[in-house]
């Protein structure tokens, strides 16, 4: 199963749900909203440790950040399957996707060289997803970052994240359009298909002039 988390209901994702339906009618996918988040959380006894992380001041990661890696972690943990970010702009080739997984091991968890979580694929119980799954789970006072050094990981594999590009594109990810401008500013919610479009265009537009 492919899968996506929007426990708090960014309304831009709305617009990427739009833009990737047609390809994703393919594949075995389910997206974890706000409601199925909270439903899956208390069937697997994570709702007290989710409702009870504790962001310090210092920390580089925000509480819907770090809640979100839990949830994604968790259900990988629990179900398995292929994670994917709510605002990855997926091509045609995504249901090639499982069959590209499968061509590691189906014993093991893969992530990408970066560390990066927007992206994670493991079989049910896997113990590298257990490993990262236990520090957002620990309770003790800790600061939450957003680059995370996990480590060796047990029965971890690790891909560059230009192998994942004929699937899928997270280029967004760094776009001003989709960071807090400052704590309590709303994300500017997208209005169009078209839009989104045309922010991958201008985005790729501005690397190749950067290049």
């Amino acid at each position: 199963m492919m899968f996506q988390v929007n426990h708090n209901d960014n309304p831009n994702y709305g617009i990427y749900r739009t833009a990737n339906a047609a390809h994703l009618r393919n594949v075995k996918h389910r997206i974890y909203n706000q409601r199925a988040s909270r439903r899956f959380l208390s069937r697997y006894g994570y709702r007290e440790a989710f409702d009870n992380i504790t962001i310090h001041h210092h920390s580089t990661a925000s509480l819907p950040s770090v809640q979100a890696a839990l949830l994604r972690l968790a259900i990988l943990y629990e179900v398995g399957g292929i994670y994917l970010d709510a605002d990855i702009y997926v091509t045609p080739q995504i249901y090639r996707l499982p069959e590209f997984v499968a061509g590691y091991s189906a014993s093991q968890t893969l992530m990408l060289t970066t560390g990066a979580l927007y992206f994670l694929a493991a079989p049910p119980q896997a113990k590298g997803v257990k490993k990262m799954l236990e520090y957002y789970l620990d309770q003790s006072p800790k600061s939450f970052d957003v680059d995370v050094d996990w480590g060796p990981l047990p029965h971890t594999a690790t891909i560059d994240p230009q192998e994942l590009t004929p699937y899928f594109r997270h280029d967004l990810a760094t776009s001003r359009d989709f960071v807090r401008l400052a704590p309590g500013t709303p994300f500017r919610k997208l209005t169009s298909l078209a839009e989104v479009r045309a922010m991958f265009d201008d985005l790729h537009r501005s690397k190749k002039g950067c290049a």
